[in-house]
């Protein structure tokens, strides 16, 4: 079974590698800026298509950490009226790509960041329906690429996001795994 719950001492781990480390080296270089990555994953990930059709919305970000949400509708319901998979993908691809987002120091740092899925699973525990919360913890393996990607010391990284999704009563129905490709995208010459 697949978890996203952290421990707090692995949260603190986590908070201190991100902070102490990355931050502390782009402070060194002068590279910091005071950057809202909340406001910033809002506005890359909730105009998206997909994800304005299920109504996902960015809630909080840490680095490393990110939680999105939905309430589920009608609309974007399963033959029992939970909601279908699909939206269930796109709460665990939209938490995975708002955690990497966190960890940004400049906006520049995402010019043509571009992440793409390679590969994806869920593990379904129970129908998904009222208000969801999508949660991811980046893991170490996970940091050290996004940093790396974002600090320009590597133009690609490979990561995997682990996601749990719960309910309004705080159970979980669904954990999800996903594989990222990330890349700069080079801009098409004009002519």
């Amino acid at each position: 079974m697949v978890s996203a719950r952290v421990t707090s001492v692995m949260a603190r781990t986590v908070r201190l590698i991100v902070t102490g480390v990355y931050r502390g080296a782009h402070l060194a270089r002068g590279c910091f800026e005071d950057v809202d990555t909340l406001a910033l994953a809002r506005q890359l990930i909730e105009p998206v298509p997909a994800n304005s059709l299920f109504g996902i919305a960015v809630q909080a970000v840490e680095p490393g950490t990110a939680t999105v949400g939905l309430a589920v509708t009608p609309q974007a319901g399963n033959v029992i009226g939970a909601l279908h998979a699909s939206g269930l993908i796109a709460l665990v691809d939209a938490a995975g790509l708002a955690a990497m987002i966190s960890l940004a120091t400049t906006e520049a740092q995402l010019d043509g960041f571009s992440p793409l899925g390679s590969d994806a699973d869920l593990t379904f525990f129970a129908p998904a329906r009222g208000a969801l919360r999508a949660h991811c913890q980046l893991d170490e393996a996970a940091l050290e690429a996004m940093t790396a990607y974002l600090s320009g010391t590597a133009d690609r990284a490979a990561l995997l996001t682990l996601t749990e999704i719960t309910d309004a009563a705080d159970a979980v129905v669904c954990t999800g795994r996903f594989r990222w490709r990330v890349r700069r995208r080079v801009p098409n010459p004009v002519g």
